[in-house]
């Protein structure tokens, strides 16, 4: 009788755990469905719009790829909601659309720039006090970009919300050895010393320059940005910085290694950025 009532006891659990598997959601109002709708069409032509852009030019330190990855987890989530996996949640699918609609505005309307440090800094220099006047000119413009491009247009849409203005600055530098003063500058105040093998020491220090450089390209659009703010919702974000040293900055080009250290267009630092809302 014991092993009788067992045997009836798993036949159960299993039935209660395919019937709780097979659970469904309510159905959707048409109110619902039509604003799911919409907002996945928008979302099937952003992935699209993404997508080609990257294919064009694959660069894996631009946000497009990252704009991509949140866009098919959106999807993802919303089309779950729409098969009825999911309840529906107002607050988080109108969350979703914001999302989706600011990083459409920031794909349709890019603001970025790729700046010559041969240009902006001098040989070895990396500090704001050596940022040469052209330099300086460009990325002022950039901050007036990007307070036109997309932080007005975005005011326009949506008047009461908070944006914040993230700014990516990524460095490279060539081949060249840093000399001794400007290595012993590069090495101050650091508690890992530099590698023995001459190559890796050299890629190192210019890892260091290159990020030195970003850091101060980062640091001087944020001032320009703050000079330029006219809306007490928008703010700056957290800086992202990055020095990429030695790797070559341009993955779309068809060239290999080893790179010609004389090559102007290793000298460089690229700036992205974008807006979304708080």
């Amino acid at each position: 009788m014991k092993n009788n009532l067992k045997r009836w006891g798993i036949v159960l659990l299993f039935m209660t755990a395919g019937i709780s598997g097979c659970m469904t959601y309510s159905i959707l109002t048409g109110e619902e469905s039509q604003i799911l709708g919409e907002i996945l069409n928008m979302l099937d032509t952003t992935i699209t719009e993404a997508e080609e852009k990257i294919q064009i030019r694959p660069d894996p330190t631009s946000p497009l790829k990252k704009f991509a990855e949140k866009l098919a987890d959106r999807r993802e989530y919303l089309k779950m909601v729409e098969a009825g996996e999911v309840p529906y949640d107002p607050e988080l699918v109108s969350k979703y659309s914001d999302e989706v609609r600011d990083i459409q505005m920031n794909i349709r309307n890019p603001v970025e720039r790729v700046l010559e440090t041969d240009i902006s800094f001098g040989l070895g220099k990396y500090e704001i006090a050596n940022l040469a006047d052209e330099g300086r000119k460009v990325l002022g413009e950039f901050a007036r970009e990007i307070m036109s491009a997309l932080v007005d247009k975005q005011k326009k849409l949506f008047p009461d919300r908070t944006f914040v203005i993230t700014v990516r600055t990524i460095g490279y530098a060539d081949e060249v050895q840093p000399g001794p003063k400007l290595t012993e500058a590069l090495t101050e105040g650091e508690k890992e010393s530099l590698p023995q093998d001459p190559v890796e020491r050299r890629k190192v220090l210019n890892r260091e320059l290159s990020r030195r450089r970003s850091q101060t390209i980062n640091e001087y659009i944020t001032m320009k940005l703050e000079v330029e703010l006219e809306y007490p919702q928008v703010k700056i974000g957290v800086p992202e910085i990055m020095g990429l040293g030695e790797e070559f900055p341009y993955l779309w080009e068809t060239i290999f290694p080893p790179y010609k250290s004389e090559y102007k267009r290793r000298r460089i630092c690229k700036v992205h950025g974008k807006v979304l809302r708080q």
